[in-house]
């Protein structure tokens, strides 16, 4: 806040939790066990969190944790995508952990010859198990990074990494591009009348700020599905949701500074972005 870093360790940096979205941007998700370090709860001494094998060895004996942990975590998995072999193993948990904490890892060179020597560098001193010989911050790692990249004539961007991912799942996109559009794709909901024998709050709307979005809710019922249709330079493609429904996207859309009408188009706008 005011300007200074939270200092947020993210505690759990695994391949399960980095996406690619299909506009090409690398994202870290699940800050469920993330820690700043002006939060008041402490971790009980000896309690673990966060996935084993990717641990770091200040994590694995309980230390207190910084960045320097996290970027030890991504080290991890980027040795194990590039070299397709897995760093840390064991028989059991606590063989893994002895694993990180004693074992010695291997230069990457050593299951796959052909990787880069700057990229071995970036890669062994990122897993460092004395984190004071680390990278100390992301930055650093990131800088080493660019500086192997700019020595190429090919230097890949988020657009490179987007086309790339748009071309892998060509078939999935252009299917759910279909389902959206058979379905009633949810670029807006339309008041509808509800049925006399339901049950439910009245029906609530808003428009967006050129009218092409109508966003409510209602109990549903039988009355005809809604048709889409033009307004003004737009389509209303309208879909029917329930007040549930409707408060969910209310709530996610208020913890995010948008409105219901804008929180749609970024669900969509991956799948729409680049047709």
């Amino acid at each position: 806040t005011d300007g200074n870093p939270l200092n947020i360790v993210h505690r759990d940096v695994t391949p399960e939790n980095i996406f690619v979205s299909f506009d090409g941007t690398v994202k870290i998700l699940d800050f469920g066990i993330a820690k700043a370090a002006n939060q008041i709860e402490q971790t009980r001494a000896g309690e673990i969190k966060g996935k084993i094998s990717y641990m770091s060895p200040e994590q694995v004996v309980g230390k207190q944790l910084d960045a320097r942990s996290d970027i030890f975590s991504l080290g991890v998995v980027l040795y194990e995508w590039i070299t397709g072999f897995k760093l840390f193993t064991g028989d059991n948990e606590v063989a893994i952990l002895k694993s990180i904490s004693e074992g010695k890892i291997y230069a990457p060179s050593y299951f796959k010859a052909d990787v880069p020597e700057a990229v071995e560098r970036i890669l062994m001193k990122a897993l460092e198990k004395d984190r004071d010989k680390r990278y100390q911050s992301a930055w650093e790692m990131q800088y080493d990074i660019d500086q192997f990249l700019s020595e190429y004539e090919f230097t890949p961007s988020n657009i490179h990494l987007s086309n790339f991912l748009k071309q892998l799942f060509e078939d999935e996109l252009e299917e759910e591009r279909r389902r959206l559009l058979s379905e009633g794709a949810p670029l807006g909901v339309e008041e509808y009348e509800e049925d006399e024998e339901e049950e439910g709050p009245p029906p609530r709307s808003r428009s967006g700020p050129h009218g092409e979005l109508e966003v409510v809710a209602g109990s549903g019922g039988s009355a005809a599905a809604p048709v889409p249709h033009r307004q003004g330079d737009a389509m209303v493609l309208p879909i029917r949701l329930k007040p549930a429904e409707y408060e969910y996207l209310e709530e996610m859309a208020d913890a995010h500074g948008l409105t219901v009408q804008a929180l749609i188009r970024e669900f969509l706008a991956p799948y729409l972005k680049y047709r």
